[in-house]
Parts: C-alpha cells; sequence; structure tokens
C-alpha cells in the first residue's frame, strides 16, 4: 500500500493511551468512593469531592478519544477490498 494510505501511528498511540488513562481515572474514583463506602466513612475529604467535579468529563474524554484511534488506526487492508 501506498504510503499515503498509511495511518499516523503517533497519533492513534497516543489517543489510544489517553483513552486507557481516563479510564484508569475512572476506576480510581470509584475504587475510592467503594472505599469510603465500605468503610462507612460519612466524612468524605474535600479533595476528593473536587476530583469528582473534574471526574465527569472522564467519559467523554475517553468516549472521543477511543472514537479517534480508531478512525484514525483503519489500515487500508480494512477499509478497503
Amino acid at each position: 500500500f501506498p504510503k499515503e494510505n498509511w495511518s499516523y501511528v503517533p497519533a492513534v498511540f497516543q489517543l489510544y493511551h489517553l483513552m486507557i488513562m481516563m479510564w484508569a481515572a475512572m476506576a480510581l474514583a470509584a475504587g475510592i468512593g467503594g472505599y469510603y463506602w465500605w468503610k462507612n466513612h460519612w466524612t468524605i475529604r474535600p479533595i476528593y469531592l473536587k476530583y469528582l467535579i473534574i471526574a465527569v468529563i472522564f467519559p467523554q474524554i475517553g468516549n472521543i478519544s477511543g472514537w479517534y484511534s480508531a478512525w484514525m488506526g483503519r489500515q487500508p487492508y480494512v477499509v478497503y477490498k
């Protein structure tokens, strides 16, 4: 296949890793929340609450970066028959 049909690998690589980092950040938020629930801590630290405010955008960033990495990473033999 000609070089102009190749996907831009560094962008696909970074977008995929951004998607994985967003998944890890969401898992961290859920893990800390599960810890607070399991230990029956009724006083939650304010830094965790601020993190949860920021964490609202993590699923959207992960979803968009996953779609872009899938779209940009298509190989010519997958797109063309």
